[in-house]
């Protein structure tokens, strides 16, 4: 009974010692810097002094991304880890023009953003010792800018409508990251933003409001660094 116990006991050290090895390769701080493209789509509602509610849409431009990245993982349980993190995007997006007629009027808005920020928890599997499989779920944030493309909405004073508000909004993203060259790493990660729906009230000749809704898809390449701990010397 002893030996079958030691034997099992021995069998799982094998087993389990280098996949924690693995997981642990992964575990602590990280930093990366990166880019890639972030198409966008916006959809823009106007509200008349009248009845109904004339709605302009269009799929976005294509803008790149300059983010740097920072994150913290621990392990949960054998291939698997948790981990928190933060992305900020130093990038300025022109997000397209919106444009609608009613009455033989034409409208556009022009939308834009910047300030892009993100906050995210991140599981990851790791496959094998140099590779490992994410997931992340956070919130963003943007600056959205809307502006009266055609000047046909006018606030108070004849001033030309343009307005700047910080928005939130949820993400999902799912990637790989890759060792490369010893705490060096290589990430690949596919992302889609909604932010919520934001209204402004303004003072116009024929509309009252204005709301905007702004949705991107990204697709990220990051190089990156791994503060991972130092093998123990033999």
């Amino acid at each position: 009974m002893k030996l079958t116990a030691i034997t099992t006991a021995l069998f799982l050290s094998m087993v389990v010692s280098p996949v924690f090895a693995e997981v642990t390769d992964f575990s602590g701080f990280s930093a990366s810097i990166g880019s890639g493209a972030t198409a966008s789509k916006a959809d823009s509602f106007y509200s008349p002094n009248n009845s109904g509610i004339t709605q302009i849409y269009l799929m976005g431009n294509t803008n790149t991304p300059k983010l740097i990245d920072v994150g913290f993982a621990t392990i949960a349980r054998p291939q698997f880890l948790i981990g928190l993190g933060a992305s900020y995007d130093f990038g300025d997006n022109d997000n397209g023009s919106t444009t609608g007629i009613q009455e033989g009027t034409t409208y556009r808005n022009d939308v834009s953003s910047h300030g892009h920020y993100s906050i995210y928890t991140q599981p990851t599997y790791v496959i094998n010792p140099t590779t490992a499989a994410f997931v992340k779920v956070g919130y963003h944030s943007t600056v959205l800018k809307n502006t009266d493309g055609n000047q046909v909405l006018v606030l108070a004073g004849s001033v030309p409508y343009s307005e700047s508000s910080r928005v939130g909004g949820v993400g999902y993203g799912v990637g790989l990251k890759t060792f490369v060259h010893n705490n060096f790493y290589f990430q690949t990660e596919g992302q889609l933003v909604q932010y919520n729906t934001h209204t402004k009230s303004f003072i116009g000749a024929n509309y009252t409001s204005l709301s905007t809704k702004l949705t991107s898809v990204s697709g990220i390449v990051s190089v990156g660094y791994h503060f991972k701990k130092p093998a123990p010397k033999k």
